[in-house]
């Protein structure tokens, strides 16, 4: 079953402030949660209902898995150091 990828307000200007290299590697992830919703490295966040994360070198992408919706919301693209702040 393949999924839509969303991206949240958030994470959609985060994504478009990123160096180019960067982006592209981020949005070549997005494509793969598509196909599929957990990729080897996918790790679950504590403290919240069907949310994960993903590595992209030293940024992480958090996401939550809307499975009646068929639906990946990307609610947070950030640092390794301040993605799970606030």
């Amino acid at each position: 079953m393949g999924f839509t990828v969303h991206l949240s307000r958030r994470a959609s200007k985060t994504l478009r402030r990123l160096p180019r290299e960067i982006r592209e590697r981020i949005i070549n992830r997005l494509r793969e949660l598509g196909n599929n919703p957990f990729p080897g490295d996918v790790a679950r966040i504590r403290g919240l209902e069907d949310a994960y994360r993903i590595r992209v070198g030293d940024y992480r992408v958090l996401y939550r898995i809307l499975w009646d919706e068929g639906v990946i919301l990307i609610f947070r693209i950030a640092p390794r150091r301040a993605a799970y702040e606030g």
